[in-house]
């Protein structure tokens, strides 16, 4: 009885999310053509045979959400889902960025999925995390708790699963598919260590390409060569000083909430304390006027007039760089970006 309870609950929650706005955005995400339910399937398939450990056992956590809680693929769906919101995918039916990596390397761009939920779940305040399951109930037209349960146990599947090492592997993954969405890898995992590594890693480039700049003219005469001299000087100097700036910032933010303790990896980060961005208003609800999101962009006011998502309304932002204001998803606030100057999604229309 109990089985084809179950069995029959399975089959009704596949066919409702099947529809869902979410499942949707996946599919269009991954380039899918045929049933969403035959390629998570073969997507696993293809993750469990892999001679990649932190592959095989990235599979092996999708394929025990997808056994365990006994509702087919929508298991796997809310873990995929959710770290692409982490990453910084959107999450639209019409995928604009991300794309060429998904459809080079579809299982590394699971894996960094599987990665954010790990580093990233852990790393958001109590309302961001709230935020994003709502996203994910409304979005997969399931409820919030089951969302959480599932995140809950990819978390602690990974932690069993997977060892430490490659645990830390899944960074190489997350740093890929988050660049690809135009976000750092701090962003993500919210740790100070993974600050300073974003920081290292525009300087290297920055020095690399001005070196590459004064090699190429250094044909021209010794004059020149000084000048590109200079200049590769000035263009380190300068990433360094960034660097330094950057890490400075968020020295200042951790020390101003614990004294001597860096945040501990994997669930027990300082709620993101550590990334990227302006001062995020924890205390408050991510809706709540006055919220500010750790990309510095702050809730001036509810409209009250539909969104583009589900049983989504838009609240008017504004960025705390630029002063540039527009329109979002309640459920976006948390992770929304400055379209003006950062990068973010365009802003929705709303009547003043």
């Amino acid at each position: 009885m109990a089985t084809a309870a179950t069995a029959a609950m399975a089959a009704k929650l596949t066919l409702d999310i099947g529809s869902s706005v979410i499942v949707r955005a996946v599919g269009a995400t991954y380039h899918v053509a045929g049933a969403i339910n035959e390629f998570i399937d073969r997507h696993i398939a293809e993750m469990r045979t892999s001679d990649i450990p932190t592959v095989e056992r990235s599979g092996r956590v999708l394929e025990a959400a997808k056994t365990g809680f006994g509702i087919g693929y929508a298991a796997p769906v809310v873990v995929i889902a959710a770290g692409q919101i982490l990453l910084g995918n959107p999450l639209s039916a019409v995928v604009t960025v991300g794309s060429a990596l998904t459809l080079s390397n579809p299982v590394a761009m699971t894996c960094a999925a599987v990665g954010a939920v790990y580093y990233g779940y852990g790393a958001l305040s109590e309302n961001e995390r709230e935020a994003l399951l709502l996203r994910l109930g409304h979005g997969l037209e399931i409820g919030i708790e089951l969302v959480r349960s599932i995140i809950d146990f990819a978390v602690s599947s990974i932690k069993r699963i997977l060892s430490s090492e490659q645990i830390a592997e899944f960074k190489a993954f997350v740093r890929s598919a988050a660049e690809s969405f135009g976000r750092h890898l701090s962003e993500v995992t919210g740790l100070l260590s993974d600050k300073l590594s974003d920081g290292f890693v525009v300087l290297k480039e920055t020095s690399e390409w001005a070196a590459s700049a004064a090699v190429g003219i250094a044909s021209g005469g010794v004059s020149q060569v000084r000048t590109a001299s200079g200049y590769v000087a000035s263009a380190a100097q300068s990433g360094a000083s960034a660097t330094y700036d950057g890490v400075a910032a968020a020295i200042g933010k951790l020390s101003s909430k614990v004294r001597g303790t860096e945040g501990a990896e994997a669930g027990g980060t300082l709620a993101g304390e550590c990334s990227e961005g302006g001062t995020r208003s924890s205390a408050k609800g991510t809706t709540e006027i006055g919220y500010v999101n750790r990309n510095r962009q702050e809730v001036l006011r509810a409209t009250g007039q539909p969104g583009n998502d589900h049983n989504q309304t838009i609240y008017v932002l504004r960025c705390g760089e630029c002063g540039h204001e527009y329109g979002a998803n309640g459920s976006d606030i948390f992770q929304r970006r400055c379209p003006e100057h950062d990068g973010g999604a365009a802003g929705l229309a709303f009547e003043a």
